[in-house]
């Protein structure tokens, strides 16, 4: 039986749209895209998705060595940064990367006790356009409006939530 919180197409595009979001500054297309996520209690694999996605293009963008300085950037900033929500940002990534259910559900939990669970993805999204910056250029966004077409084509023919 398959997890009802695992990652969709659906959530899929979201996350490719809130990538070029926040890659625009459109801070009515990021509010867009929660709340829809919300609304469909779709959070949690909103934000694993949005982490997949960026996985995917960080070894599309990067060599194996500079993945793996990004990876030690990431848990620098786990265990060293006095922000908060980066701090949170960088746990939840190394956690999904490392398969790791108990220590994403951990900065989760803390997250939504602190009434900001919204500002993890956030802070995933920031993170991720510091370590990518090229993201922001016309051709990267041009290529993620085109990847979030072919995700919501499949979509239409496969779940629909």
């Amino acid at each position: 039986m398959t997890d009802p919180q695992s990652p969709t197409h659906a959530d899929f595009r979201r996350a490719a749209a809130l990538v070029a979001h926040r890659a625009e500054g459109s801070v009515d297309g990021i509010r867009c895209v929660l709340n829809e996520a919300g609304e469909l209690n779709r959070t949690t694999p909103l934000l694993t998705s949005v982490i997949d996605c960026f996985t995917h293009l960080t070894r599309e963008l990067r060599t194996d060595e500079a993945i793996i300085a990004i990876n030690e950037s990431l848990a620098q900033c786990a265990t060293l940064s006095h922000d908060t929500a980066s701090r949170r940002g960088a746990e939840v990534i190394l956690a999904r990367h490392e398969k790791n259910v108990d220590a994403f559900n951990a900065v989760l939990i803390e997250a939504n006790d602190d009434g900001r669970p919204v500002e993890v993805i956030a802070a995933v999204l920031d993170l991720y356009l510091v370590l990518l910056p090229e993201l922001a250029s016309a051709y990267a966004l041009s290529s993620l409006a085109k990847w979030t077409a072919r995700i919501a084509a499949s979509e239409n023919g496969i779940d629909g939530d």
